[in-house]
């Protein structure tokens, strides 16, 4: 009787799990669709809520922590309200780093806190761009180091050198190169599993046209 009661309690236990496994990754893959069609602040803005609610649920998983800090990232780059930039990215910064603590070491992390250290320059670039650029950099090369294959890195790489005047080292010449780069790493690359990050590759084709005009 007793071996009747443990293994019913260990199936409700094991239908449990699933059932909240499934439920994560429903709600997962429909962020991801809509991230795939997001274009402004609004957009950006509801589906790092909605990420960050998931990372708050599903507290050992870092994927949502992930993709609310891209999100917040993206939001800094299309605000027009500069005084705002700095409160969104030390979000973006927290999210990121609740990311790192459950995925050390990947990559992935490290290409987004590229992005966070990239979007302070534009709160006072002559102010900014000595201490944010240099990180900004390292993250990448650090994101390069942890897996070469990414192309995301390169992607943001090239995205920087094309923003960057050819006297301080960047320009269209430079930003190319490392889109093609970039872009031939995404034919190859292959995510990890249905939620991991595969964004990137239609913005790196969309610079390189950008580079040749």
């Amino acid at each position: 009787m007793k071996s009747t009661i443990l293994l019913l309690c260990m199936f409700i236990s094991v239908a449990a799990n699933s059932q909240d496994n499934k439920k994560y990754a429903d709600a997962m893959h429909r962020n991801l669709q809509m991230l795939d069609t997001a274009m402004t602040v609004t957009s950006f803005q509801l589906l790092a809520n909605s990420f960050e609610r998931i990372g708050n649920a599903e507290k050992d998983k870092w994927l949502p922590f992930y993709y609310a800090s891209y999100c917040f990232a993206r939001v800094s780059y299309l605000t027009d309200d500069k005084s705002k930039l700095d409160g969104m990215l030390d979000k973006a910064q927290l999210l990121i780093d609740k990311a790192d603590t459950l995925q050390p070491s990947s990559s992935e992390v490290y290409a987004v806190k590229s992005m966070i250290a990239s979007a302070r320059i534009m709160v006072d670039p002559a102010s900014r761009g000595m201490q944010f650029g240099p990180q900004a950099a390292m993250m990448l090369e650090k994101a390069i180091q942890l897996d070469p294959e990414n192309p995301r890195p390169y992607l943001l790489k090239g995205t920087a050198a094309y923003y960057t005047p050819p006297a301080y080292g960047g320009g269209k010449e430079k930003a190319a190169a490392l889109l093609e780069k970039s872009i031939s790493k995404f034919e190859s690359f292959r995510p990890a599993d249905a939620l991991s990050p595969d964004w990137g590759a239609a913005r790196a084709r969309q610079m390189l046209e950008m580079c040749k005009e």
